[in-house]
């Protein structure tokens, strides 16, 4: 949940899923590209990673989790249903790197976000639960990062204010 909590706050509250390509009506991810090198975290993003590293523990964020079902890694994607997006990520065992389960999880998310018309309803199919109608998942997720824009926010004016040499 943090995971995708997190990535909801990185994106623009506007943004929307990009152009996948579509195969016999089934939204699919773009064919693997070259490795890229991840970007140098701007000010909003190294204030998360600050946060969230102190407010989870390693036992909850851990990149090899595995539940009952089949979910795997921090995004807890199940192999079978995603087998195209894991191979064009290296192959089943990247589910548990953490860079390639997240990017793998990021698609699959705008897939369904997507395909379902809204991040409430996309959230809730990734998560298993469309048939919940209180959608009391999505609304944790959707609640975590609210809680995360606002430690982005506070933080960020407490850094300006102590930049500023007028205080």
């Amino acid at each position: 949940m943090a995971a995708g909590a997190l990535l909801l706050t990185a994106a623009s509250p506007h943004a929307t899923a990009p152009n996948l390509e579509v195969v016999e009506g089934v939204a699919c991810a773009p064919a693997a590209a070259e490795p890229v090198e991840a970007p140098e975290l701007d000010g909003r993003q190294k204030i998360l990673v600050e946060h969230l590293s102190r407010r989870y523990l390693e036992s909850r964020f851990n990149p090899i989790a595995e539940s009952g079902m089949g979910a795997k890694g921090l995004m807890q994607i199940i192999p079978r249903y995603h087998f195209d997006k894991l191979h064009a990520a290296g192959g089943e065992d990247a589910v548990f790197d953490p860079e390639s389960n997240i990017q793998v999880g990021s698609r699959i998310l705008q897939e369904y976000v997507r395909r379902f018309g809204t991040l409430e309803a996309g959230l809730q199919y990734y998560n298993g639960a469309w048939r919940d109608p209180s959608a009391q998942y999505a609304q944790k997720v959707i609640a975590e990062r609210d809680r995360l824009e606002k430690v982005v926010r506070e933080r960020g004016l407490r850094a300006i204010a102590a930049a500023d040499p007028r205080s």
